[in-house]
Parts: structure tokens; C-alpha cells; sequence
């Protein structure tokens, strides 16, 4: 290839009535000067594309970086999200069985009251039977005091089931 020293330092063979040597030798220059300028702008050139290349791979490592970290972060945050539903089927599976076991320990506890409720009531019904027997025996024990003659005491008699009236204490009279 050609640079602008070959184009000055060319020599033409002389013939009998050639050009002017002045002449050729200017438009030699002429050529030299715009070859090496042409040169040195392919040569900035050249250096410009290689940077501009440079500076795009570097650009689209960038974006591949920014892409990956991108992917890297969705798939992290897929991740959470599927962690965190696990977590939230697990909280919600645990509180339902929770709830059911206290649910269960409250109807368990409902029925064991229901059951010593009924107990109570039966035992204050027996009481009260007991009771109106032991006031209607006493009230038939009273009742054949008061009809007994006053001379003697006879024994009253007593009801079926009752006791024998008991003997007065000291100091105790019966009217």
C-alpha cells in the first residue's frame, strides 16, 4: 500500500518532451498532503470505531449485567412470595387447628358443666324432697304433741320412715 512519502519520493522515467517537472512534482505534493490527510482521518477514525466498539461492549455487558441482577431479583422475590404463602398456609392451617382444639376443649367443657348443672339440680330437688319430708314428719310430730293429752305424756307415734322423737334436754319442756 502507498503512503505519502512513496507519493513524494516517486521518480518518473524522462522522456523527450514530457511534462513539466514542477508540475508533476506539485501535484505529487499536492496528492501526498491529501493522501496523508485522508490517512490520518482513517486512522482517527479507526481509533474512534475501536473505542465506540469498546464502549458498546462495554454498554451490553452492562445491560447483561442489569438484565441477570433483574432475573436474579424476580426470581429471589418469587421465591419470597412462595416462602411467604407457605408460611401464611401454614400459619392459617395451624390457627384452624388451634381453633378447632379449643373449640373442642370448650364443648367438652360446656358439656361437663351442662352434666354438673343437671347433678346440682337433681341434688337440690332430693334436698328438697328431704326437706318437705323432714317439715311434713315434723310438722305430724308437732301435730300429735299438740293432741296428746297434757297429764301424761304418752309417746307419739311416729310416721313410717320417721325417727322416735328424741328425749328432752335439760331445761327443754314440751308445751
Amino acid at each position: 500500500m502507498l503512503n505519502p512519502d512513496d507519493i513524494r519520493r516517486h521518480e518518473f522515467t524522462r522522456a523527450w518532451r514530457g511534462y513539466d517537472r514542477g508540475e508533476v512534482h506539485a501535484l505529487l505534493d499536492a496528492l501526498a498532503r491529501e493522501f496523508e490527510d485522508l490517512t490520518a482521518r482513517h486512522k482517527a477514525q479507526a481509533t474512534e470505531l475501536k473505542e465506540l466498539k469498546e464502549e458498546a461492549a462495554r454498554y451490553r455487558n452492562a445491560e447483561k449485567t442489569l438484565q441477570d441482577a433483574a432475573l436474579a431479583t424476580q426470581q429471589a422475590l418469587e421465591e419470597k412470595r412462595r416462602a411467604a404463602e407457605q408460611e401464611a398456609a401454614g400459619l392459617l392451617k395451624e390457627t384452624r387447628s388451634r381453633l378447632e382444639a379449643e373449640t373442642t376443649a370448650a364443648g367438652v367443657k360446656v358439656a361437663a358443666l351442662r352434666v354438673e348443672l343437671q347433678t346440682l339440680e337433681n341434688e337440690r330437688a332430693r334436698f328438697y324432697l328431704r326437706f318437705q319430708n323432714l317439715l311434713n314428719e315434723q310438722s305430724a310430730l308437732l301435730e300429735s304433741f299438740m293432741d296428746a293429752p297434757s297429764a301424761g305424756t304418752p309417746t307419739p307415734p311416729s310416721a313410717p320412715g320417721s325417727e322416735p322423737p328424741h328425749a328432752p334436754l335439760d331445761g327443754e319442756r314440751f308445751a
